[in-house]
């Protein structure tokens, strides 16, 4: 794949596609999760305001977009256009990172005066000689660094502005889905697709973890819904035995007393989990298995879980929001 090298909007030339593609690694996750496009902001602090484009594909993952702030007064925007790196799976697990970039920062110069009625040119891309990065842990949130690496660096925590509170309500993700999953071990392969609800949790938001652990190995330390949180009864075809469902840890024989199933939860960040848990009257009970928790990731009518369900292996779905009862 080329890269863009400083070359920003009307100003710049597109990235080419990639020609080859390597052979599948069935161990390592397939599908990218997308930062949300648009606005971005940092409450309470002076960074300004970002906004930036990426193309909807692995395979060209060229961002572009420009950051507007004030200095002395006056405001200033820079722009930038660089490739969006998407985390590998152990990149993921060492960083909480879903996706980064990095890339240096240009004023346009030479642009053509709005008020003046004969149009003027698009400028010419100058380098500023600073760089910028973005790391985004969750399709809502990430932080913001300004010229990373030098004595002056600067670090914002970012979100999406309209993802969620304060400006807008956060995404429900009630309602039909089509679901592909998957399960891949060095010697197994799993698969589903197929339709699946997911039904508003009608238990409280009290809750408590029970170790059952496997193998004998040491508990992983399961986290709960956040407060703000939106919960989610995952209600799975049940002929199926490689359902969504089923490629989370059961508690049986050892389940405690109530109703078992799988949740799904998300945090305001637009990341949280995916569990079997067991509703009682006053609490909801959630189990740690010794591996870590299949985590879910939100980005609107689209939700990626990922994560390992035991051992050198690799758990990986993607729910995409279809019309609630038009498909029975």
């Amino acid at each position: 794949m080329k890269r863009a090298h400083g070359l920003i909007f009307f100003a710049l030339l597109a990235a080419g596609p990639v020609l080859a593609q390597e052979p599948v690694n069935r161990l390592e996750y397939q599908v990218p999760i997308r930062p949300a496009s648009g606005g971005w902001y940092s409450p309470q602090t002076n960074l300004g305001g970002l906004n930036f484009d990426v193309i909807p594909s692995a395979t060209r993952p060229v961002v572009s977009g420009y950051w507007t702030f004030i200095e002395n007064g006056i405001p200033v925007t820079l722009f930038f256009q660089t490739d969006m790196h998407y985390s590998t799976q152990p990149e993921s697990l060492a960083t909480g990172l879903i996706a980064d970039f990095t890339g240096p920062t240009f004023n346009l110069a030479g642009r053509g005066n709005y008020v003046d009625p004969q149009y003027g040119g698009g400028g010419t891309a100058v380098p500023t000689g600073r760089s910028i990065r973005m790391e985004f842990n969750s399709s809502r949130v990430g932080t913001f660094i300004d010229n990373p690496g030098q004595a002056d660096e600067r670090r914002f925590p970012v979100v999406a502005t309209l993802r969620g509170a304060p400006l807008v309500a956060p995404s429900d993700y009630a309602g039909d889905w089509l679901v592909a999953a998957r399960n891949d071990g060095a010697q197994r392969h799993f698969q589903f697709m197929g339709q699946v609800k997911l039904r508003p949790y009608r238990g409280v938001a009290t809750y408590q973890v029970l170790n059952q652990p496997l193998f004998n190995l040491p508990p992983a330390g399961v986290a709960v819904p956040q407060a703000g949180a939106r919960l989610y009864e995952v209600i799975c075809p049940t002929s199926d035995p490689f359902s969504p469902c089923q490629l989370t840890f059961t508690c049986e024989p050892a389940c405690q007393s109530g109703v078992t199933g799988t949740l799904l939860w998300m945090n305001p960040d637009e990341a949280g989990g995916f569990a079997t848990a067991t509703r009682q009257p006053s609490m909801t009970i959630f189990y740690d298995f010794s591996y870590p928790l299949l985590i879910a990731y939100g980005e609107g009518d689209h939700i990626t879980i990922r994560g390992n369900r035991e051992g050198p292996s690799l758990t990986e779905m993607q729910f995409t929001r279809i019309p609630t009862g038009v498909f029975q």
